[in-house]
């Protein structure tokens, strides 16, 4: 079993991931299109707007800066200690869910609840307010997951962080 984890684990972590992100943001993009059926200057503003703000703070400082690399040292972690529960949960265990320091699991967890209250209150936006907001995480979950596909993928291929 340890073998099979060591292997499995991370990469299911990484398609698990990539797969929940992925979802999100085709889900997300029909909003986008919405907004725009009438655009004029100040709504193309607005969407550009927020998608530079998105891709910049939770793009580049939220998931670059922070979560993609602690995301591929965890998946590395998972190959040099492989136990049932990060194998199986291995997407929640390298988004640090569970078996992390108490500290980073709870905020771990806020960040979650903080993300549904968010996606509660968007969802009672207008147009084009709501496409706006969802180019702009569109675009800051693209920027997210290409920077999680880098990371991990240069750990898990050359079988190191740096």
């Amino acid at each position: 079993m340890a073998s099979f984890g060591a292997t499995f684990g991370p990469w299911w972590g990484l398609v698990g991931f990539s797969l929940m992100m992925l979802e999100a943001i085709i889900r997300l993009s029909s909003h986008v299109s919405d907004g725009l059926t009438e655009p004029d200057g100040s709504t193309l503003l607005l969407y550009v707007l927020c998608a530079g703000g998105m891709m910049y703070l939770e793009g580049y400082r939220g998931f670059q800066k922070r979560f993609s690399p602690r995301f591929a040292q965890r998946a590395m972690h998972i190959r040099s200690e492989p136990t049932l529960a990060r194998v199986l949960g291995a997407p929640l265990y390298c988004m640090a869910l569970f078996d992390a320091p108490r500290r980073r699991v709870i905020a771990s967890w806020m960040l979650v609840v903080m993300i549904i209250v968010l996606i509660v209150v968007v969802r009672q936006l207008a147009q084009p307010w709501r496409g706006a907001v969802d180019a702009g995480v569109v675009a800051g979950l693209s920027y997210g997951l290409t920077a999680t596909l880098y990371f991990s993928l240069k750990a898990l291929l050359a079988g190191k962080l740096k």
